[in-house]
């Protein structure tokens, strides 16, 4: 083994982080020089990056020039639920989501589907990937979506919802505003980290306890789905997130 790899190990190990040999050969390459002085390795770009990485990732909805946004909703409990952290059986059997008139030609169904309010509809390929991984607490309720005419679509989706929170939030080092009205909740984040020690070992995607509006993915489940190229959604670092 050569002194970089050495000296990245002892690094990665220090912070209690691990590696594969892509990763570890890709930040090597990218900071030559970062194994001869301790300064050095805590400049380098790649590797300040390392000291914020997360065995998670956040999920972001990708809205684009075609991909439909759904907005009004039939027979859907309370809205703000799925936020709440509870199950949401019993199900109606007839729930629907329209296509947000405000965008008539974003008409185009993807397999992670942006809605305002900020459910998680996923495809039925979608749904089964996930239901796949066996996630702790999470139901799989189904849909209907209408288009633009109000027709119904000739494709299943499913409303995923993580219904136990966690309560991961490390306070000492994310930087958060807190909601006047609603002192548990965050209202901006400009820095989030999270404590994962707090975090259940099978919770593989989950919402934070003071932090629900975001959904949060297990990074092993994340690369999944990002190798399985599903549309309509990106996973961006935990670090990254502002709000």
């Amino acid at each position: 083994m050569n002194t970089s790899v050495r000296c990245f190990e002892k690094f990665l190990k220090a912070r209690g982080l691990t590696h594969n040999g892509t990763l570890c050969l890709s930040l090597i390459t990218q900071a030559p020089l970062w194994c001869t002085s301790r300064n050095l390795l805590d400049r380098t770009p790649a590797i300040q990056a390392l000291q914020f990485m997360s065995n998670y990732l956040v999920a972001k909805a990708v809205s684009g020039s075609k991909l439909c946004v759904l907005r009004r909703s039939d027979n859907m409990p309370a809205v703000h639920n799925w936020h709440v952290g509870q199950s949401l059986q019993p199900w109606p059997a007839d729930v629907r989501l329209h296509m947000d008139p405000e965008f008539p030609k974003n008409k185009e169904l993807s397999d992670w589907v942006h809605v305002f309010g900020g459910a998680l509809i996923a495809s039925r390929r979608m749904k089964e990937f996930i239901e796949a991984a066996a996630p702790l607490h999470t139901e799989y309720l189904p849909v209907k979506i209408a288009d633009h005419q109000g027709r119904d679509v000739d494709v299943e989706y499913f409303l995923v919802n993580p219904h136990v929170h966690q309560d991961a939030l490390d306070r000492a080092q994310s930087i958060v505003t807190w909601h006047d009205m609603l002192p548990d909740l965050i209202c901006d984040c400009e820095k989030l980290v999270l404590d994962e020690t707090r975090i259940e070992t099978q919770a593989l995607l989950f919402r934070l306890k003071h932090y629900p509006r975001i959904v949060v993915f297990r990074r092993d489940l994340g690369d999944a789905i990002r190798a399985a190229e599903f549309t309509g959604i990106k996973l961006v670092e935990v670090h990254k997130i502002i709000s």
